[in-house]
């Protein structure tokens, strides 16, 4: 049975490598893997920096419940079929990536905004999870 095992992995593997190398693969999204998304934290906020290049900001859903962060989606297949592709490596479909923020977070300073292909969120921390300085005495 492991070895069964052992097969299918590398058999899937060398599937894989190929179609780096084939030229055409039929692309699509990843759910949780797109879009990719850099966070970075300040004093009293969260800034959330989603690329999306392509994707109408307005057919995009952010939501925010019991600390998690989602942006949701489509990316259109902008492919025209009229054409013989050799190499396709251009995402499309739907997303949905999920991140888990453990601090409280004031939902009524929650704001978004997009330029460039870059969907910008920003997220104030609740006054109770602010830093507080002790002092000594």
């Amino acid at each position: 049975m492991l070895v069964n095992d052992l097969f299918r992995e590398l058999d899937e593997m060398r599937r894989s490598f190929d179609s780096l190398f084939n030229g055409y693969s039929d692309s699509y999204t990843r759910g949780t893997d797109y879009p990719l998304v850099n966070v970075h934290e300040k004093e009293n906020e969260y800034h959330i920096e989603a690329l999306l290049p392509g994707v109408n900001p307005n057919e995009v859903s952010i939501t925010f419940e019991n600390g998690i962060l989602s942006i949701a989606g489509e990316k259109k297949n902008d492919r025209d079929d009229k054409y013989n592709y050799l190499r396709n490596e251009r995402s499309f479909g739907g997303f949905n990536k999920q991140l888990k923020i453990k601090t409280s977070i004031d939902h009524t300073s929650i704001k978004a905004s997009y330029k460039d292909g870059v969907l910008n969120i920003v997220l104030m921390k609740a006054e109770n999870a602010k830093p507080i300085k002790i002092k000594v005495n």
